[in-house]
């Protein structure tokens, strides 16, 4: 978590009254470097041994806007590096009753449209799963974009943020956009109120709300309560897919590092949800190391076909190959939500496992289409055809109306179907 600049009344000078190293207080002065905030502090800090090393962490107490805070950082000689401010109370340790959280999207999400089937009641708490170490708490969803949780005991805000991370990756997920959560309050059970900064992953990403009909799903329908449920045993029982699924919204990585990682996902996912029959080797894994050996010798003399016949014969000899996984996981969406994602199934799978084998096994060219997975044009094709697939999967995992499922196809298709519309990955 980071404390970015910005949504802090800072004084002209604040006032830190240190606890524990360095106790004692110190006047500083608060600006900004590279969009973070950094106190210069009145006579420095020292640095102190730690059992494990340099343990340069500090919190302190202060006035902020007329109200009392904590702030919490990491200190470089005469300067402290802000990681996190809490404006309304001074206390060193807080539970909280409830938290509301604001968050990009979150408004325009929070619709239904007649594809979604009946309405959710705005006044009905949903259940939020356990989750880690997180305990079962309730779901308010608000205006503006506002969410509120709350706790049956008063709790650690580490408790409250597993449930904000795993929202804020469904508002992520459901929108095919990049949001993040731009304020945090704290209510303690007496009332009072907590500003909290220093909780968030980005700094805000400014992103334009869709029409409604261009989400995956809607927060507004009354299946959303099933949905968060599924979403949040996801993220457990079928980890990391979810997390990569959002990780390439949130951040784009590069397009070879992410086709392996969200071919990786499809994996993961079928192995968990749908795995393949496993007939018996032909082979025990003993009486074929023999054979894999020598043959593993060959592989740097041998050119790109030769290579991929000797990967067929490792692949035939384990118990299930990744093909398997690919077309069971297609045999479980219907045909015609395939066909509207515009993408051309045959050189998807021909592509997928030529670079996925290409990344897994040092090199393994599919000599039936080699043209496939060799530019940034087609790599990019497939990573996005690939998210666009293992997505469909994850909505029907989560049990949305075919309804639902069915718009989710059709808009996926047209925006990822004209962004690739020259690639061989999309092509009719």
């Amino acid at each position: 978590m980071s404390l970015f600049a910005g949504g802090i009344n800072w004084p002209e000078e604040l006032q830190l009254v240190f606890v524990g190293k360095d106790g004692g207080v110190r006047n500083s002065k608060i600006h900004e470097v590279q969009g973070k905030y950094v106190a210069d502090v009145e006579l420095g800090l020292s640095f102190q041994q730690g059992s494990r090393g340099i343990d340069n962490s500090r919190v302190a107490t202060t006035i902020i806007d007329g109200e009392p805070a904590i702030v919490r950082g990491h200190s470089g000689g005469g300067m402290l590096h802000l990681s996190e401010v809490r404006a309304g109370s001074d206390a060193l340790t807080q539970d909280y009753a409830a938290i509301r959280a604001k968050f990009e999207l979150l408004d325009s999400l929070s619709t239904v449209r007649h594809e979604d089937g009946v309405a959710r009641s705005a006044d009905a708490a949903i259940v939020l799963p356990s989750l880690s170490s997180a305990r079962s708490m309730s779901l308010l969803l608000g205006t503006g974009g506002v969410a509120e949780i709350r706790s049956p005991e008063p709790a650690p805000m580490e408790e409250y943020a597993s449930h904000l991370a795993a929202l804020q990756d469904l508002i992520v997920f459901a929108t095919d956009r990049p949001a993040e959560r731009v304020s945090l309050i704290g209510v303690l059970a007496d009332g009072t109120e907590v500003a909290i900064h220093g909780w968030t992953r980005y700094p805000p990403f400014g992103s334009r709300g869709r029409p409604s009909v261009e989400y995956l799903l809607r927060f507004g329908a009354a299946y959303f309560s099933s949905v968060v449920e599924g979403w949040w045993r996801m993220r457990v029982d079928i980890r990391p897919v979810p997390q990569i699924l959002v990780s390439m919204i949130y951040e784009p990585w590069f397009v070879e590092s992410s086709v392996g990682a969200i071919a990786s996902a499809l994996e993961r996912f079928t192995k968990l949800k749908f795995p393949p029959p496993m007939p018996p080797p032909r082979l025990t894994p003993q009486d074929f190391e023999e054979i894999e050996a020598p043959l593993l010798a060959l592989l740097p003399t041998l050119n790109g076909a030769q290579r991929a016949f000797v990967n067929d014969i490792r692949n035939d000899a384990r118990r299930t190959r990744f093909e398997e996984y690919v077309d069971a996981l297609i045999d479980s969406l219907q045909p015609a939500h395939i066909t509207q994602t515009r993408i051309n199934l045959a050189n998807w799978k021909l592509a997928l496992h030529a670079a996925r084998n290409d990344i897994a096994h040092e090199g393994a060219p599919n000599p039936a289409n080699p043209v496939l997975f060799v530019d940034e044009q087609e790599s990019r094709a497939l990573r996005d055809a690939t998210r666009v697939i293992l997505s469909l999967a994850t909505l029907a995992h989560l049990d949305v109306p075919e309804s639902v499922l069915n718009r989710a196809a059709e808009r996926l298709g047209v925006r990822y179907g004209v962004r690739h519309v020259e690639s061989a990955i999309y092509s009719p």
